[in-house]
């Protein structure tokens, strides 16, 4: 066996990694200097912080805010491997109100902590090298609901135009109901890694992130029916086929290809579709309008120079990794910048939706993309 294997094999069984998660609503809070040392900056165990009728607390292993560890134990690891690891922060997300409640959890980089940094030469971990997966605790069981993923998977949540880094990343939209109806508690487990990808130019990096939990009442927002019809290029119907939605809402289309996806909140979503073991990935972006209609967001877009990804992401309703991919884009995101042409966009939609109930909607499946109409 090769020393390197040898080396990946002695860590893989380490209980190195310490995961993360700081909340606004604060979960933890985590710090990577690759390759020189990472700490943990502001955690105690068994931290509580309630907003409105949400109240949220995580507990799991973690290290003080004086406390740091020698990069011999902080190695980038395969998918397989990081979502093996022992360690996971424990999220426990309970409704103390009278009224069912809706949440979207979301990451981000924590630059309170970050801008308070000490150093002369700093620089953040870009985003698409963290890798997660959540898993939902229920029943004395964990089952993966998101992952394994990097947060430049995720769609923007929110988008802050002076500074991309203050940017939030929708993970997933979930419900809990009110006090006392038997599920009014949601219990994830979060694990997190390095990417095996990770470059050397990346040493002495920080990664500071943190989660929020962005709650409102059931009902204070409108919230969308979405049914309608999956299809092929040829027209035939699509049975058995599986929808999934911001890895919250997943659905199997019956032998006539239909479907339906209930209590959807506006916003924008991963929309992938999966049939015959391929999953084809796109987006759909979801706003509140006077009329119905379906808008797709095109093809290609022309940069303007010197953008960021970001903000093209937020604009044409898809994510980061996507416009990476379909360009062949190798930079990493905290140094990419656009030329003055055009570049490739993944399927990417919007719906733009007047009444609670959409009963028309076509998705034509394509080799490597999907088309969505009103039928």
């Amino acid at each position: 066996m090769k020393l390197k294997q040898i080396w990946q094999k002695f860590y893989a069984h380490k209980n190195f990694f310490i995961a993360f998660w700081v909340v606004l609503l604060t979960i933890s809070s985590i710090g990577i200097s690759y390759s020189a040392f990472f700490s943990i900056k502001s955690n105690t165990n068994n931290q509580t912080i309630s907003t409105g009728t949400l109240k949220v607390s995580y507990t799991g292993a973690n290290l003080s805010a004086s406390e740091a560890l020698n990069t011999d134990n902080l190695m980038p690891l395969p998918d397989r491997e990081g979502m093996n690891q022992g360690q996971a922060r424990i999220i426990n997300i309970i409704n103390e109100g009278n009224l069912d409640s809706v949440f979207a959890l979301t990451i981000g980089y924590d630059m309170e902590k970050f801008n308070g940094l000490q150093v002369d030469d700093k620089r953040l971990t870009p985003i698409e090298l963290v890798r997660f997966a959540v898993y939902e605790y229920t029943n004395q069981e964990s089952i993966l609901v998101a992952g394994p993923l990097s947060i430049a998977d995720l769609p923007i949540y929110e988008n802050f135009v002076s500074d991309y880094r203050n940017n939030r990343y929708t993970i997933l939209i979930d419900r809990v109901g009110k006090n006392g109806s038997g599920n009014s508690i949601k219990t994830y487990l979060v694990k997190t890694w390095l990417s095996d990808e990770t470059p050397q130019e990346i040493s002495n990096t920080y990664f500071y992130i943190d989660s929020s939990v962005v709650a409102t009442v059931e009902g204070a927002k409108k919230d969308y029916t979405l049914s309608g019809k999956l299809v092929a290029a040829s027209g035939e119907a699509i049975g058995d086929a599986t929808i999934n939605l911001q890895n919250s809402y997943y659905v199997k289309t019956n032998n006539l290809g239909e479907f339906t996806i209930e209590d959807v909140p506006d916003g924008t979503y991963n929309l992938d579709i999966i049939n015959n073991e391929k999953t084809i990935q796109g987006n759909l972006t979801i706003q509140p309008s006077d009329s119905l209609s379906i808008i797709n967001n095109g093809k290609s877009f022309t940069a303007l120079g010197n953008d960021k990804i970001f903000a093209y992401a937020y604009s044409y309703g898809t994510t980061i990794n996507k416009i990476l991919k379909a360009n062949d884009l190798n930079t990493l995101t905290d140094s990419l910048v656009f030329e003055n042409k055009a570049y490739n966009l993944a399927s990417s939609f919007t719906l733009k939706a007047k009444e609670a109930k959409i009963n028309n909607l076509l998705i034509t499946l394509n080799e490597d993309n999907y088309n969505i109409t009103l039928s």
